[in-house]
Parts: C-alpha cells; structure tokens; sequence
C-alpha cells in the first residue's frame, strides 16, 4: 500500500468515527492528492517586485503597502501601485488557479518573490508529492475564505512533510458559505 493509500484509509476510519460521536466531530485529515509542483524563488528590488505583481495574470489575491490593503476577486482590478506607498507583501493566484505569485521584505532592503506552480503549469522540472487544500476565514478587510493549497514532499530521512503552500484563490459566497469549505 503506498502512502497516499495509507493516508485515505486512516481519514475514512476517522470520518466513520467522527459519524458515531454524539458531540461534535473533530477535524479530521484533509483530502490529499497526488500532484506535481515547482517552487521558484528570487530576490529582487523594489521596482522587480512591482513589475512581479503588475505582470502576473492575477486573477485573485491581495496585495498589503505600508498605508494600504487591495484585494482584488477578479483580473478586471488590480493591485494599485500609486496607492498607498512601498509594497510590503502580496499574495496573487493566476486566472488558470494552477499557479500564484508570493511576494515578501527580504529584511535587508530587497523582496522575495516566489512562485508556485502546480499540474501541467509545473513542468517536468516539478517534484511528484501530494496537496490538499485548506480553508481560512477571511477578516473584514478580506470578507470571505481565503483556499490555500498546501504541498507536501517526501525527504528519505524525516518522510512526508509540508514544504509550501499557496494562495489559490478568494471565496465570498454567503448563501453557500457552509459548503465553501467543507471537507468532501
């Protein structure tokens, strides 16, 4: 049995568990897939991490300067570079959901802009591990749920573990918002 099979058997058993609770159920084990993905990373300045966000087919994200936050939900709107003066971290997802753009301060004066990829925006250079996708609540500047996708890889000596994660996209849907995040 490989480890993706492993990991759905233990989910069910603890999802048949949680059915036979008369309290609340717990958590549980997130859906898990098996995916290809590619983390990229560079350092660059100011002006890099401003043409990064600009030129980036965004279809969602945020986008945080030192007198602003702009979240955006569609491509129609973008991060606005005239407000709010230095940008301090951005988040953006593609229109195509396989890919997003993050963008933090370096603490010496430049910017890390990472990008994350997965599926067949990943290339053959990806790395074959599993994901699964995660649910936060949004605050009233970001109404909604924020989906992160999170990325596992396998190293011989420690086994499965986290390796990154991604912004994959903004949902704001009240008449639905119980199912928003649900585990399937």
């Amino acid at each position: 049995m490989n480890v993706l099979d492993a990991y759905k058997a233990i989910r069910e058993e603890l999802r048949k568990e949680d059915k036979n609770r008369d309290y609340r159920p717990r958590m549980g084990l997130y859906p898990m897939e098996e995916i290809r993905f590619s983390i990229s990373a560079r350092t660059v300045t100011r002006d890099e991490a401003e043409a990064a966000i600009q030129g980036f087919p965004a279809g969602q994200g945020w986008a945080c300067r030192q007198s602003s936050l702009d979240v955006f939900r569609t491509s129609d709107t973008r991060p606005d570079p005239s407000r709010g003066g230095v940008i301090l971290s951005a988040e953006l997802v593609a229109d195509d959901g396989q890919r997003s753009l993050h963008l933090r301060q370096d603490g010496g004066g430049g910017w890390v802009v990472t990008e994350i990829a997965e599926g067949d925006a990943a290339g053959e250079a990806g790395i074959d591990g599993l994901a699964h996708t995660t649910c936060l609540i949004g605050d009233n500047r970001v109404e909604g749920w924020l989906l992160y996708r999170v990325y596992w890889s396998h190293d011989k000596d420690q086994g499965w573990q986290t390796c990154a994660s991604r912004l994959a996209g903004i949902r704001h849907d009240p008449k639905h918002r119980n199912n928003l995040c649900k585990e399937t």
